[in-house]
């Protein structure tokens, strides 16, 4: 006999809670935490907080994107106690292209417009 709707559903439930457990015990990081690590770095970067330079380097004005993933690495390592490895793997998956970034009806920048656009008369 088929399961019904409530059993599926508690199935699934079931296997989700074993597998952020197992996560959490390897020491992988959610994703609502990498994503927050990684809001947290680019406020940093935006602030003109020199974060990751060398004693010799000077800030400039455009934003490094691996010093971001550093430091959202970083915010996960040290605030957040997880693994190393799999902080950077989160967050590199997080930051990694997807199908819609190529899709143009998915980039709002081309399909919405600030302001409306005049038309011609």
């Amino acid at each position: 006999m088929p399961m019904t709707v409530q059993e599926r559903r508690k199935k699934d439930r079931i296997k989700k809670q074993s597998q952020r457990a197992a996560d959490q015990a390897a020491g992988k990081p959610p994703h609502h935490a990498v994503l927050k690590a990684v809001v947290e770095a680019n406020a940093f970067a935006l602030a003109g907080v020199n974060i990751g330079l060398a004693s010799n380097e000077r800030p400039t004005t455009l934003i490094d994107l691996v010093v971001i993933m550093r430091t959202a690495v970083a915010i996960l390592q040290v605030r957040g106690e997880f693994d190393a490895a799999l902080s950077e793997k989160a967050v590199s998956q997080a930051l990694a292209i997807r199908p819609e970034h190529r899709n143009v009806g998915c980039v709002p920048s081309l399909t919405h417009y600030p302001f409306p656009v005049a038309k011609a008369a």
